[in-house]
């Protein structure tokens, strides 16, 4: 079974998020049935040019380019401490696995400041080199 530990985020909307203790409930809850378990997403990533899609209800909503998804491992490769543990301590009450070390701490990020662009050009009318129109 596919098992979301959040949900995708569309663009200029909130970001989704899933508690930690709700999310390793469920884990608990699929694992005393026997079943297993497919995080999708163990941990984020991102995509790139125009393979993000979207979503329709009335209008579109462009879905972003991360797949970060509230997942247990964040984007950038931090791990989310207190899911990463709740899901570590659940799968634990089920199977014989090693004690949990404490998690990195976040690597460091940086701040890149204002662009200023200068030129602009229209996407749709740039598409034609990438033979997606």
């Amino acid at each position: 079974m596919e098992f979301y530990p959040g949900w995708m985020d569309f663009e200029g909307k909130k970001h989704h998020t899933l508690d930690s203790q709700d999310f390793a409930e469920s884990v608990k809850k699929i694992l005393s049935y026997n079943g297993s378990v497919n995080f999708y997403m163990a941990f984020g990533g991102t995509n790139f040019q125009f393979t993000n899609g979207g979503d329709w209800e009335l209008v579109y909503n462009s879905i972003t380019t991360s797949y970060d998804y509230d997942a247990m491992i964040t984007e950038s490769g931090d791990a989310h401490k207190t899911k990463f543990l709740a899901v570590h301590n659940a799968i634990g009450k089920y199977f014989p696995i090693p004690p949990m070390p404490t998690p990195p701490s976040p690597s460091p990020k940086g701040l890149y400041g204002t662009i200023q662009f200068d030129f602009y050009a229209n996407l749709l009318e740039n598409l034609h080199p990438f033979n997606i129109l």
